[in-house]
């Protein structure tokens, strides 16, 4: 490290003699330390020893807002501040130089600095808002070991692709080995220690939480640690543990395809892949801007990895032109050059793994070659074998739609373990309908009293749908074995044995993790107790019986309709609409004749409107089931009438 140089940014204003006296001086005092140490003696003796030789003009209160007026007065304050401050992280002064809000004055920034603190050199920030994200990707592929977070500042820079390249070109750029080492160590250590003090929490989402830290320190970390810890909904590791099994599913399409069940999917027809009309993957969802944009991006480095011979920037040009058909840009560039893909040799980008369909072209174009040999032996044997059991008069016929002509071979047709045959589509039909109505068992849809093995049914069934079903055979078998000490999950498939003295039920389905009270089946509630929970059920049972009795209370007019509640005077209610009724028994169109024999004209009406929500309780009561099973209502709102 050349520490003149250095010196000379931190004091331009100093004496080279100084800064070379000062230099000696620290060579001397501190031979084995490091560089930063070095440096931060060496300010410290200059602002102590040699404040008096600096030549450094004093500031101008009264500067013109020209912009080159403004702008050496923020080179002089930056000056100023790393002599002032030589701990400072000088991106850090910058930023503050630059904002429209601060004072360009150096007593009140020195100030603000006291008061408030400052970034320190140790304590870089870990993430910068990037306002290109594809050429940062660009410029990460032709600079693998260069570091993102010096990408990240080249490009808000402004710089486009040409100035990038001359600018790493022509000089030493950070590496992710280098400046950047100590900040990613320290944030990996942060986020470790987030992950262990919050194992419910969703780890991806733990570590953006730990890039918004302001600053890497304890203090800034034991904030974060509070406002995770006051959440009440959060992403939770059963998030992430399902969106990891959904990558995976994703990425085995581009590095470990089973050309078969690839297939499958598309019922062995690839015509959809060769339309010129279909909606492309990039536009066949509705997505947000991020995610499109993070589509974009992933879309554009496998591209760059399949097409290895090919240049970056031609790539790029190529998915504008045809609009981000990854189909259109392959056929324009021709077939790859590679033959092997390995998942390792490429950084795939973060936050593309919800589109399926782009997983899917991109699968179709990577092993295109695999897959029509696979089509063409698959015809060729098909063809071959379809005349061999026409010859020898062995084609079958589906005992449901009476289709003729069916070869006896999966694809084509299927038998229960009685020997009945039946078509795919048959097959496929009976199979939802049964697994739909929760049977364990598939009967044989002719009647014969037969089922169907579990290997026919992995054939037909979807993947999801045929583990679930072995799930739940799984689960039957251990509960009948097992019988009490068996607990499942009441949100999903997963069972377990566990003991009588745990009460909370914590489930190991990824898809799932929810934890549950044994008890009552819900979601753990703990420290509270299973009848001080009101759930959805019992609070549906409260409000209807709080709604009869206020109804209790309401007259409705037969001829408007109008709701009417008497405050005071006698039985008869006029309503604005002129009909007359009775606030006893309802009856409409009366006069005074109508009281005496049957109501009376003046009642207490406290006792009145008690009577009335007596009776509206009873009936509500009724109605719900909780006269003969009081326990059912957990909070009761009649209780004290």
């Amino acid at each position: 490290m050349n520490y003149l140089d250095t010196l000379k940014d931190l004091f331009p204003n100093h004496l080279e003699d100084t800064l070379l006296r000062v230099l000696n001086e620290v060579e001397e005092e501190l031979p084995f330390s490091d560089d930063g140490e070095k440096i931060e003696r060496m300010c410290t003796l200059l602002i102590e020893n040699y404040a008096n030789e600096s030549i450094t003009p004093q500031m101008d209160c009264n500067y013109k807002d020209s912009d080159s007026d403004n702008d050496n007065k923020v080179q002089i304050l930056q000056e100023q501040l790393k002599a002032r401050f030589p701990d400072a992280c000088p991106d850090f002064i910058n930023d503050i130089l630059t904002r429209e809000s601060v004072r360009l004055d150096y007593a009140s920034i020195v100030q603000h600095f006291q008061m408030n603190g400052y970034r320190k050199k140790n304590e870089m920030v870990t993430s910068i808002a990037v306002k290109n994200p594809e050429l940062v990707m660009q410029m990460k592929q032709l600079f693998p070991d260069a570091c993102e977070i010096f990408i990240n500042k080249c490009v808000n820079q402004g710089l486009d692709l040409d100035a990038l390249l001359d600018k790493f070109a022509s000089e030493s750029y950070v590496k992710s080995s280098g400046n950047c080492s100590a900040v990613d160590e320290m944030l990996s250590n942060f986020h470790q220690r987030l992950c262990d003090m919050l194992p419910k929490f969703d780890p991806d989402y733990l570590l953006e939480e730990a890039k918004k830290l302001p600053q890497l320190s304890e203090q800034a970390f034991s904030n974060c640690v509070s406002f995770l810890l006051d959440m009440k909904e959060y992403p939770t590791i059963a998030d992430y543990k399902k969106r990891q099994t959904e990558k995976e599913k994703m990425l085995k399409y581009l590095f470990d395809l089973k050309i078969d069940m690839f297939l499958k999917e598309f019922s062995y027809n690839l015509k959809s892949f060769e339309n010129s009309k279909r909606k492309h993957s990039l536009l066949a969802q509705n997505v947000n801007q991020t995610e499109f944009e993070n589509n974009k991006r992933f879309a554009y480095v496998m591209l760059c990895y399949i097409y290895s011979g090919v240049q970056a920037h031609l790539i790029e040009v190529k998915l504008k032109q045809f609009q981000y058909d990854i189909l259109a840009v392959c056929e324009s560039l021709g077939r790859p050059q590679r033959k092997d893909f390995f998942r390792n040799e490429v950084d795939l980008p973060p936050n593309s793994y919800k589109n399926k369909l782009m997983f899917q072209e991109l699968a179709y174009v990577m092993h295109r070659d695999l897959i029509n040999n696979y089509l063409k032996i698959r015809t060729s044997s098909y063809e071959r074998a379809y005349k061999e059991a026409e010859a020898a008069n062995q084609l079958q016929t589906c005992r449901t739609c009476f289709e003729e002509g069916l070869l006896l071979m999966p694809e084509e047709s299927y038998q229960c373990t009685n020997g009945c045959n039946f078509c795919k589509q048959c097959m496929i039909r009976g199979c939802e309908v049964a697994y739909g109505d929760g049977l364990l068992e598939i009967d044989c849809f002719d009647g014969c009293g037969a089922t169907f093995s579990d290997y026919i049914l992995q054939m037909v069934m979807d993947p999801v749908a045929y583990v679930k079903l072995m799930q739940r055979k799984q689960i039957k078998a251990v509960r009948e074995a097992l019988r009490d000490d068996f607990e499942t999950c009441p949100f999903c498939d997963y069972g377990t044995v566990m003991s009588k003295e745990d009460k909370i039920f914590i489930c190991r389905n990824s898809e799932c993790g929810k934890e549950s009270c044994r008890e009552c089946q819900h979601e753990a509630h703990i420290p509270l107790r299973c009848n001080e929970i009101e759930y959805d059920e019992d609070v549906k049972m409260r409000t209807y019986i709080e709604n009869q009795m206020a109804a209790a209370l309401i007259r409705v007019c037969k001829k408007c309709n109008r709701q009417i509640i008497k405050e005071t005077g006698c039985n008869k209610m006029t309503c604005v609409c002129g009909q007359t009724m009775c606030y006893v028994c309802g009856e409409s169109g009366i006069t005074y004749n109508h009281f005496g024999m049957r109501c009376p004209q003046q009642s207490n009406q406290e006792q009145l409107h008690r009577d009335d929500i007596l009776r509206s309780i009873q009936a509500a009561k009724a109605a719900l089931g909780v006269d003969r099973n009081p326990n059912k209502l957990k909070f009761d709102p009649s209780k004290g009438f």
